[in-house]
């Protein structure tokens, strides 16, 4: 039976749960990179260089997606999601995690921001006239 006051159990727990969050933030940049960019990075370092393009306008189809300010912040996720396909749970810091956890609302809401400011753009292009 598991213990409720294992704190591992919540390490883990939280961890696997900002592992998730960027991952679904991930995939809607590669969304934007196949249908929009029609390029995807390759390569090892394709979730770095994948995150720069989002802050890289590309002339002729976008604006940047992301302010270089946001870039920084989701930096911090997609290195700490490395981390946690790496690092076995039982290794994992919990103040590796804590400033994370203290970030995230911050983060996810400009995210958002953000990614709906994009969206009217991409509606007012598809306008005709």
């Amino acid at each position: 039976m598991l213990d409720n006051h294992d704190p591992s159990i919540v390490v883990d727990a939280v961890a696997l749960n900002l592992h998730g969050i960027y991952g679904v933030i991930e995939r809607l940049f590669e969304i934007i990179a196949r249908q929009i960019d029609r390029s995807l990075p390759t390569g090892d370092s394709w979730h770095r260089d994948l995150l720069n393009q989002m802050v890289t306008p590309v002339p002729g189809l976008r604006p940047a997606l992301l302010s270089t300010g946001l870039r920084a912040g989701l930096d911090s996720f997609r290195r700490f999601r490395h981390v946690v396909r790496n690092v076995s749970v039982v290794d994992l810091d919990p103040d590796l995690i804590r400033p994370l956890v203290q970030d995230l609302r911050p983060v996810v809401e400009q995210v958002l921001t953000e990614l709906s400011a994009f969206a009217v753009l991409l509606e007012e292009a598809a306008e005709p006239g």
